[in-house]
């Protein structure tokens, strides 16, 4: 099968270990934290316009407060993973959600702020609303970096933990 031959570990796992996991471990904190900060920068675009979300349950809900239960789910793994734990699995996991997002909420022809509104939300300062498309687009290229780079580790490391 295609997808066992992609995930399949690589044959460098028993040579020179130690060097193994810190060429992963590097590979997952660049990609997390490129994603991170890009993520950042994106919620700035978010507080700039003023946006809200009405959540199912919840009503509506301000996006600092849905920020910071984002980032619950990224600074704890990600400093796990500083300190040596690799976190594969969650990683993959993590880039697979994000890219969901970004791609149903803002790419997607179902989404909650398309392209067309975020660049009509700048429409008075187009060199903003080029910045902002510019950050959205990364947040989405940076996400499925960050899955690639799991995919990477695993294979490196032979564990998705």
């Amino acid at each position: 099968m295609q997808l066992e031959r992609i995930v399949e570990p690589s044959p460098l796992v028993g040579e020179n270990q130690e060097r193994v996991q810190e060429t992963a471990r590097r590979w997952l904190l660049i990609a997390v934290s490129t994603t991170a900060i890009i993520g950042l920068l994106h919620l700035g675009d978010h507080i700039l316009r003023g946006k809200q979300y009405v959540l199912p349950y919840f009503g509506a809900v301000d996006t600092i407060w849905l920020a910071m239960a984002t980032y619950l789910f990224v600074l704890p793994p990600l400093y796990l993973t500083a300190r040596g734990r690799l976190l594969t699995g969650y990683w993959l996991f993590a880039g697979m959600v994000a890219t969901l997002l970004v791609g149903f909420g803002h790419l997607s022809p179902f989404a909650f702020e398309s392209v067309h509104t975020i660049y009509m939300d700048h429409a008075n300062d187009p060199p903003i609303a080029a910045l902002s498309l510019i950050l959205l687009y990364s947040l989405f290229a940076s996400s499925l970096a960050l899955i690639m780079a799991a995919v990477r580790v695993r294979r490196l490391t032979g564990s998705w933990r």
